[in-house]
């Protein structure tokens, strides 16, 4: 679903940056605000429907305060903006790839998951504010444009790559 380039993403973008703007735009903020709290909530309502049913009971207990502090810590560090930076975020949190790799093959950080999340929350808070998805979205163009110099092409902005709405010709 590609709901950032949609209109209603856009609508969504606008309202984020200046409701008043948006307003004065045209922008329905009311409406805006209600589906993407709707959306917000179908999504918690299918990874809830998830979770429950790979862990057979669900209950208040079964996440602490730790737990739900390093789902927010993994989010950012996978970059909170953008669907790779959820995907990256997903497979480094519990029972993810980065978890399970790093059990099996060095030590059993089950037990200090939120000590993990906090360091490296604090070195890309320190070092990259973009999260684990801007870093490697920064890689790639260094090394698109390394290419595109090597070939005497112009070189890609990363602000401005991709089509722009309403630029494709019919």
């Amino acid at each position: 679903m590609r709901l950032r380039r949609s209109r209603l993403g856009e609508q969504m973008l606008a309202v984020r940056a200046n409701e008043r703007a948006a307003a004065a735009a045209g922008v329905n903020v009311a409406m805006v605000k209600l589906t993407a709290f709707g959306i917000s909530a179908a999504l918690a309502g299918l990874g809830g429907a998830l979770t429950a049913y790979k862990l057979g009971t669900y209950t208040g207990a079964s996440f602490g305060i730790f737990v739900s502090l390093s789902v927010l810590a993994f989010a950012y560090l996978g970059g909170i903006s953008t669907v790779g930076g959820a995907i990256t975020a997903g497979t480094l949190f519990a029972e993810g790839i980065g978890i399970i790799a790093t059990n099996e093959w060095f030590i059993d950080v089950g037990s200090y998951t939120a000590y993990v999340a906090g360091f490296f929350l604090i070195a890309t808070a320190v070092y990259n504010n973009e999260g684990i998805d801007g870093f490697q979205r920064r890689q790639f163009f260094q090394v698109v444009n390394f290419i595109r110099r090597r070939r005497g092409l112009e070189r890609l902005d990363l602000r401005t790559a991709g089509p722009k709405r309403g630029s494709a010709d019919v």
